[in-house]
């Protein structure tokens, strides 16, 4: 590196400073360069493009037809499967509708019994299936109260039915 003389470096400043001088100074504005435009090739311009064989224009048509019958296929499983979906949601439905009413029923058929006991002749028959389903409850209800026997209650049960063994003692 050398050493730059004082001057030197005054007349660099004084450079830059004109420079700057210039840049403030309004420009031609800078535009964005243009997308050039390409020709369209003319029959006799040499430019044309290769057509395409029988063969390849064959190949596309039917590769046209195969995807024609792949979409039909795909939106003939779609529509299945959305018919599908919705007679579930259907069966969901009833099935809800159908236990809330059953429930329903009940709550009525128990309050009917606490209020009165057999003063509606008309409905006897619900109210009797009613009654069923209630007894039929009531019996789960017992049986899950009740404690199973545990596997330890049934091994002692089978060393009762046994014959002690006898204990040997060696010295």
């Amino acid at each position: 590196m050398t050493k730059k003389d004082p001057e030197d470096l005054g007349e660099e400043l004084d450079l830059k400073a004109e420079a700057a001088d210039d840049e403030a100074e309004p420009k031609e504005s800078i535009e964005k360069p243009k997308a050039k435009r390409y020709k369209t090739p003319k029959e006799g311009d040499g430019r044309k493009k290769k057509e395409r064989t029988e063969a390849q224009k064959a190949a596309w048509t039917k590769c046209v037809e195969a995807r024609a019958k792949n979409r039909s296929m795909r939106k003939t499983e779609d529509d299945e499967k959305k018919a599908q979906a919705k007679e579930v949601t259907k069966e969901k439905i009833v099935k809800k509708a159908v236990r809330v009413k059953k429930k329903q029923l009940i709550k009525e058929a128990v309050l009917d019994e606490s209020s009165s006991s057999d003063s509606d002749s008309d409905s006897s028959i619900e109210v009797e299936h009613v009654k069923k389903i209630i007894a039929k409850k009531r019996a789960k209800a017992k049986r899950k109260a009740q404690p199973k026997p545990t596997v330890e209650a049934e091994v002692e049960d089978t060393h009762e039915e046994r014959e002690p063994s006898p204990l040997f003692y060696f010295v």
